[in-house]
């Protein structure tokens, strides 16, 4: 939701033309690309933009969310410049300073990842929320290399499950895997 209606009103006017709901989709993520600082030589490729876009809604939407794709697809780079692009007041550009600032958690898997490793997650991210009760924060807990744990011999997916269906407590959740999980 587009709080300040200087936004909203930039958004409205310059796409009166919108014809169907896909059209909408693609000027909503270009225009959220647009706010984003990248770097040279990071080109806004549709992949990129579609990652970023579901990455920005799941994290305010606290939606868990799993990009999954071949190496090299820009995954674990969208949600690096979303979160860091998400800086509450703090933020570089307007648009992002009307939204929570997000304070990420990040873990990269291997292939010995338990599930103490899940929960001990789970319980710094909440941590963290406590810590800023009084600020508008999102915590996010963003996994790498999710799909390495699929095998595990202590069944970390199990926890990670619970957590992302059961325990919902205000934690944003992003998955990282190079293919399609169980």
């Amino acid at each position: 939701q587009i709080i300040n209606q200087e936004f909203k009103y930039e958004i409205i006017s310059n796409n009166e033309n919108i014809v169907n709901f896909n059209d909408f989709i693609k000027i909503e993520q270009d225009y959220l690309i647009n706010q984003i600082d990248l770097n040279e030589g990071i080109a806004k490729t549709q992949i990129l933009k579609q990652n970023i876009f579901l990455s920005f809604i799941a994290i305010l939407g606290k939606i868990p969310l799993i990009i999954y794709g071949k190496p090299g697809s820009g995954k674990s780079l969208s949600a690096q410049l979303i979160y860091k692009s998400m800086q509450g007041k703090y933020s570089k550009n307007r648009f992002f300073q009307q939204f929570p600032e997000v304070i990420p958690t990040y873990f990269k898997c291997k292939g010995t990842t338990n599930s103490k490793d899940i929960e001990n997650l789970f319980t710094i991210a909440s941590k963290k929320l406590e810590h800023n009760k009084k600020e508008s924060v999102v915590p996010l807990v963003i996994v790498d290399e999710l799909g390495l744990i699929e095998h595990s011999i202590s069944n970390p997916l199990n926890i990670l499950k619970h957590k992302l269906k059961y325990e919902n407590s205000g934690i944003s959740f992003i998955g990282i895997s190079n293919y399609n999980l169980d």
